[in-house]
């Protein structure tokens, strides 16, 4: 099981995942360092849930489109299409071999467009498939049970509806919105063994019209560790300080 929020703040997107991975059939720990979100193209990071397919598919597009991205003849449109369509085919194949009724899972979307100098926070799958992205949201939450997400969307909410704009616009203000999710996955998460306290962070931001980004670590007791944000192994390394 998975737990991922994310939210569009005024000066980038946030996403915030758990790391924890268990045996499905068991509910054996198997680590507490797996990687769920995957930095896909330059200023591009995506969140996997479900099964284990999802994030097999992030990888795929990263190998394909990666340092394709850094072209000036790059089409973000058709990398849009190219991640609904290879999704909704391996979603396709998941039904018809697996012979199960529940999704493979979801996904979210971090992405600095620079052309326009905007944000997107994209969401696809689950109940809804992989047709067309959601994208109306200010805050989306993957994973785990819908009582878990739908709690922790709503206490995420609450928190930004509840501090005004210039704190929002303050440069660092992600990390404590990520301190504050991470409370809120500990508490609402709390009896599922699936989700773990420790969470892996990216933030998506833009430095002179560049794609630019923070990734990062908040230990089970909210302690800030860098990560190398070049490392995609599927183990999360932590950097020494």
């Amino acid at each position: 099981m998975t737990l991922i929020a994310g939210v569009k703040l005024p000066k980038g997107v946030l996403l915030v995942s758990d790391t924890r991975e268990i045996l499905d059939d068991t509910e054996e720990i198997v680590v507490d360092s797996r990687r769920k979100i995957t930095n896909v193209v330059r200023g591009v990071f995506m969140g996997t849930s479900g099964h284990e397919s999802t994030s097999y598919v992030a990888n795929i597009l990263r190998n394909c489109f990666y340092n394709a991205s850094a072209n000036s003849d790059f089409s973000r449109e058709y990398f849009h299409q190219s991640i609904l369509k290879l999704y909704e085919t391996v979603s396709d194949m998941h039904f018809t071999r697996r012979h199960q009724n529940y999704p493979i899972g979801s996904i979210i979307i971090a992405e600095y467009v620079k052309e326009s100098s905007s944000f997107n926070l994209f969401h696809a799958g689950g109940l809804s498939g992989f047709t067309s992205f959601d994208e109306g949201e200010r805050t989306y939450v993957i994973g785990s049970k819908p009582q878990i997400r739908n709690n922790v969307k709503e206490r995420i909410e609450i928190v930004l509806n509840n501090t005004d704009k210039d704190t929002l616009n303050i440069k660092n203000i992600y990390i404590n919105v990520a301190k504050k999710i991470q409370e809120y996955f500990q508490q609402e998460a709390k009896d599922d063994i699936s989700v773990g306290e420790k969470v892996y962070c990216t933030y998506v931001t833009q430095l002179q019209n560049q794609p630019a980004s923070d990734t990062f670590i908040l230990s089970e007791d909210g302690l800030y560790v860098s990560v190398d944000p070049q490392d995609n192994n599927d183990n999360i390394k932590e950097l020494e300080n």
